[in-house]
This record gives C-alpha cells, structure tokens and sequence, in this order.
C-alpha cells in the first residue's frame, strides 16, 4: 500500500492533482472551456496560469475566472495582467480577455446566486 511520503513532491496537494487532470485533458482535446472558480485566490490564480502554460498553440483553451465580486475581479486583473503607475493612476498592462482570453465572470453571493453560476458555467467541458 502506497503511503503519502511515497508521493512525488509535485503531487501532493489537491490543487496538484487537478492540474495533472487538467493536463491530461488537455493533451487528448483540440478545444476545452474550462471554469475555475475562487480564480482570484491564490491556487485559482496557480491553476489558471498553470493551464495557460500548458496549452499548445493548436489547441484552442477557453478559461472561464469565476469571482464573487468586482474586488475580486480586480485582485485577479492584476495579478494576471500586471499594471504600471502613471501620475498616480494604475493602468493595466494587459488586458484580461483580448490579451489572455480569460472570461470573467462575476457572481456575487445574492438571491441571483443560482442563476449566475448556471450561466458561468453554461459550455463547460471542466470544472
């Protein structure tokens, strides 16, 4: 019986395992839409870069960031696109979906809470 010690180093958290699954699916599909959610933490930040750098350029990956607010949706802009302070403004430097085809998708936790997530996750193949 294997035991946890055994485990590569680079598997050994769930976040490491879903990105091993992720790769998988992507080395066997041309096109994959795939949703993360909590993408404004840091694993959901991890897995959406870690999927980004494993896409091939004939593949076709469409990654679906769902966030719970426009705080969190700006925490992420950041930290995917990076931003420069010009005369005390912050401009990003990239942009989200035109630059990294990341969708965005914003689901606060109200009584709409349902429906949003239906939508957000309306086409995907992975979540």
């Amino acid at each position: 019986q294997p035991h946890w010690k055994d485990t590569p180093a680079a598997l050994k958290t769930a976040a490491d395992m879903k990105a091993l699954l992720l790769s998988a699916l992507l080395l066997s599909a041309d096109a994959l839409v795939v949703a993360v959610t909590h993408a404004a933490g840091r694993m959901g930040v991890s897995v959406i870069g870690q999927l980004r750098e494993q896409v091939s350029p004939s593949q076709t990956l469409q990654l679906r960031a769902v966030v719970r607010n426009e705080e969190e949706a700006s925490r992420l802009r950041l930290d995917m696109c990076g931003a420069v302070l010009r005369n005390g403004t912050l401009f990003p430097l990239l942009d989200l979906q035109k630059d990294l085809h990341i969708e965005l998708c914003v689901v606060p936790d109200d009584a709409d809470e349902q429906q949003a997530l239906g939508k957000a996750f309306e086409g995907v193949d992975v979540a």
